[in-house]
């Protein structure tokens, strides 16, 4: 029964029928993986504990994943979340365009623009041999996308609008992709590293908002709460004269 399972799906081991499981899991859950995050700047028009350079640096993080993959004619089922989340990442940096304050001038604009099309063209014209570098581009990213994201909760001691959702998904779908592809591809170290950084960095974002919205803020209110109702009472004027 379970060679004629494996037979429909198309795959020739219960590993790699775990791994499309996965990979299309992935896929679902990244069409709306930024989709809590852009509702929420949308719908209070603001983007107040967002940071622009980990806003620009996750556009690069997709972008240079779904060059390299396509030019190394890997799976789509791999690599198409990265699609899903780049066109998502740009929406959000043009709500960000949108809503900041103070604005973004227009010569910033212009020159995040120029990057992201350098990097689109450094990426097509390198050579086949130095193709592995690509994927290994978004360790800085990811380090400019989440430290600064990191260092803002901590100045403000708030996540601000920051939503625990796609977070959520990147920690478990960057974990869930170092499976499929070794699955898939084998051990391509330059992409199962940056997985393992991705998943851990949002993580420790994670972390940050659980902290900042339910341990710190109840703090604060049992805190208040008891001060309040510490005060020193007064004695009468009468028992003074006895």
């Amino acid at each position: 029964m379970l060679t004629d399972l494996l037979q429909m799906a198309g795959v020739e081991s219960f590993q790699q029928l775990v791994s499309k499981a996965l990979s299309l899991v992935i896929m679902v859950g990244a069409l709306g993986l930024q989709v809590p995050q852009i509702l929420v700047c949308y719908r209070s028009k603001s983007v107040a504990g967002l940071s622009a350079t980990s806003l620009y640096s996750t556009v690069c993080i997709p972008l240079t994943f779904s060059l390299y993959s396509f030019m190394a004619g890997n799976p789509l089922e791999i690599w198409a979340e990265n699609l899903f989340t780049l066109t998502q990442n740009i929406i959000l940096v043009i709500l960000y365009w949108t809503y900041a304050k103070p604005k973004v001038s227009a010569s910033s604009k212009m020159i995040v623009c120029a990057v992201f099309g350098a990097i689109v063209a450094i990426c097509l014209g390198l050579p086949e041999e130095y193709r592995y570098l690509i994927p290994l581009t978004g360790v800085p990213f990811l380090v400019m996308a989440r430290i600064p994201q990191l260092y803002t909760n901590f100045v403000n001691g708030s996540t601000g609008t920051l939503s625990p959702i796609p977070l959520f998904l990147v920690t478990g779908g960057a974990a869930a992709r170092i499976f499929t592809t070794i699955t898939s591809v084998g051990y391509d170290w330059s992409v199962i590293g940056t997985y393992m950084l991705s998943s851990t960095l949002a993580f420790t974002t994670l972390l940050q908002i659980i902290y900042y919205k339910y341990v710190a803020e109840r703090g604060g209110r049992s805190s208040s709460s008891s001060s309040g109702g510490s005060q020193p009472t007064r004695r009468s004027p009468r028992l003074k004269k006895r």
